[in-house]
């Protein structure tokens, strides 16, 4: 098809602006069909292209045995900070993580364990859902797809000042790891 078809921005004053679509040809309702089915597949193809790899951390839940009321990280790398006479230390970096704190109770250790399958599964669920939106949003591509899954130690580079005090509960470190203020990697060694 090398038929022609113009799109113009027309704009009004105290109005939306609008666009008026026209072809000079005898078939002017399929070439403009055409053109429209063209457009959008450029805008799928760039928003696809657009969609970058947006990491997904996943707590595996700890046996009930292995469980304690705080999490914290294993080391925590601090630097000296001078600020005119002052001089104060600062962490940088958090590596790994270890559980502190007393064993579970009975009671609570019972509450875990009958938890852990619901909290497993709310996991695949979410994994489910967030893979198969993602490729959903990548579809137009038409191109391979490849998924990295990282296994290692957690290093956080940005965090809370509570979790290198190691004040940290389970639930807050879970939260935590999918804060947007958050800024952390797998450290592999």
């Amino acid at each position: 098809m090398n038929e022609k078809v113009y799109i113009n921005l027309v704009g009004g004053t105290g109005t939306s602006d609008l666009l008026k679509i026209s072809s000079e040809s005898t078939h002017s309702d399929e070439h403009i069909a055409v053109s429209f089915r063209a457009i959008r597949s450029v805008i799928a193809n760039a928003k696809a292209r657009s969609v970058l790899a947006n990491p997904k951390y996943f707590v595996v839940p700890l046996t009930a045995s292995a469980m304690r009321s705080i999490i914290a990280p294993k080391t925590v790398v601090r630097e000296t900070v001078v600020d005119g006479n002052d001089e104060k230390t600062k962490n940088v970096l958090c590596i790994g993580t270890q559980m502190l704190g007393q064993p579970l109770s009975e009671e609570d250790r019972m509450k875990w364990e009958d938890s852990a399958g619901s909290r497993k599964e709310a996991y695949v669920e979410d994994f489910k859902n967030r893979l198969s939106s993602s490729l959903m949003e990548l579809a137009p591509l038409k191109m391979e797809m490849r998924m990295r899954i990282h296994f290692g130690h957690i290093a956080f580079q940005r965090f809370p000042p509570n979790y290198a005090a190691s004040k940290y509960s389970v639930e807050e470190f879970t939260e935590l790891l999918g804060h947007h203020m958050a800024k952390l990697e797998i450290d592999k060694a």
